[in-house]
């Protein structure tokens, strides 16, 4: 039942809406007649899926009471009195047990069977944890009330129970008292005469190294196992083999007489795709560009990782950011795996081109025809004429040029050509003039000698 109070305090009850859930109906079990669970030898099984009615009326005081220094304390005197004996099958780690309609005093306690698993062998008994009527948990009444045994209703809280394992309680009268009451119970198995744990399926995820694997984690050789859908086996400890892919299954324990409730699902998954190791296409430096790389495998849907950091890869695989003359490497990560690093790689700087010639000529004279000389002249250059046929020697100085024809000249350095020099020519040397030649006409009676120069020009 859920209540929903009103935001208005006041004296008195006010609720605003009262909503009753319901769910799966108990079964009434009355065992109020039945004296056959006077004995811990003959328990009365209860499960959660009904309200028992009982009784210690009848009952007489036995040996097998309880009377063990193990489980005394917590308000249980320990007496051999009329008990009445109950024994649950946990199907979890915790259990809670009320004990209502009573109108004796009567004293419970919740009992664990000990490591031979035997309840009527008391030396190994002990009490649950939560198994005490007084503990502050149980003994919920604004004042303690509990004290060897109660009129009022009684409650156990059980905790640190193994599943599938039995464990028992007791109803005994204080004092020979003897009542009639309720017993409800939350965590015990529905059937008493029958009870196999549910199986517990742990898959470890598929990775980059192996597919998913899953296993039974509570397997059991003896019990039959049945997959749905059908087709998985299990093998040593529980491991499930012959699953196919992305199917989800469930599973399902039997010992012949009765089955589990159904595990959760669980699925299986191949092997995570490891990426193939990136494949670098490099192209070599030029005159007009630096050399440059690019993952020839590009996957637009890969994480690219570089050593050392820096460079990026953008549309097509091509990589930027890199250092020139720097090795690098690549790894490419899909869905968490990575692939093996890429061979190293790098990018040369562009090519130099060398510096355009130029050209120092000088002048014919009388005494020479005209020169050129490179005069930014670099050995390690090869040098090329516009028409053929000079050639340039050492020092840049520049030989078998025809005189009066008009030369450019290029220089070439590791495929790189510079642009052509300006143009340049040697003249002839200077002409130099004759000898004059003299002519002489003698002296005469009437007129002094005289002198030509019979060559001018």
């Amino acid at each position: 039942m859920t209540i929903t109070e009103g935001s208005i305090v006041s004296t008195g009850g006010k609720f605003n809406k009262i909503d009753l859930v319901f769910g799966v109906p108990f079964i009434i079990n009355s065992q109020i007649s039945n004296t056959s669970y006077d004995s811990c030898s003959s328990p009365l099984c209860i499960s959660s899926n009904e309200i028992i009615i009982a009784t210690n009326d009848g009952f007489t005081p036995q040996v097998s009471d309880m009377f063990n220094g193990n489980t005394t304390g917590c308000s249980w005197n320990a007496a051999q009195n009329n008990s009445s004996w109950f024994r649950f099958t946990a199907t979890q780690t915790s259990a809670k047990i009320t004990i209502s309609g009573i109108s004796g005093n009567l004293q419970i306690l919740g009992i664990s069977p000990g490591s031979d698993n035997n309840i009527c062998t008391p030396s190994d008994n002990s009490v649950i944890s939560g198994g005490c009527p007084d503990d502050f948990l149980n003994d919920s009444y604004f004042s303690p009330q509990y004290l060897n045994g109660s009129t009022r209703n009684n409650q156990l809280n059980l905790s640190g129970l193994i599943i599938g394992q039995d464990y028992y309680f007791i109803v005994d009268g204080t004092g020979g008292a003897i009542s009639p009451f309720y017993i409800e119970i939350e965590g015990a198995n529905q059937s008493c005469n029958c009870f196999v744990v549910t199986p517990v399926v742990n898959t470890t995820p598929a990775s980059c190294s192996s597919n998913s694997i899953s296993t039974i984690i509570n397997y059991d050789a003896l019990l039959n196992y049945t997959f749905s859908p059908v087709g998985p086996t299990i093998g040593v400890g529980g491991v499930i083999s012959n699953m196919n892919t992305g199917v989800n299954y469930t599973l399902i324990a039997s010992n012949g007489s009765c089955s589990s409730t159904s595990s959760a699902s669980f699925s299986y998954f191949d092997q995570l795709l490891v990426q193939p190791e990136p494949t670098i296409n490099s192209v070599a430096a030029s005159c007009s560009s630096a050399g440059s790389s690019t993952i020839s495998n590009y996957n637009a849907s890969n994480t690219y990782t570089f050593s050392p950091s820096g460079p990026t890869v953008g549309a097509g695989g091509l990589v930027s950011g890199m250092t020139v003359g720097t090795s690098y490497t690549v790894t490419a990560t899909n869905g968490g795996c990575t692939s093996l690093a890429s061979a190293s790689f790098s990018n040369a700087a562009q090519l130099s081109t060398p510096d355009e010639p130029t050209i120092t000529s000088v002048a014919a004279t009388c005494s020479a025809a005209g020169s050129s000389t490179i005069s930014n002249y670099n050995a390690s250059n090869t040098y090329t004429f516009s028409p053929a046929g000079p050639t340039v020697g050492a020092g840049g100085v520049i030989s078998g040029m025809t005189v009066g024809t008009s030369y450019t000249v290029t220089a070439t350095n590791g495929g790189c050509t510079s642009t052509a020099s300006a143009s340049f020519s040697n003249a002839a040397q200077l002409s130099t003039p004759d000898e004059p030649t003299i002519t002489s006409v003698a002296a005469t009676c009437s007129a002094a000698g005289s002198s030509t120069i019979s060559n001018l020009s």
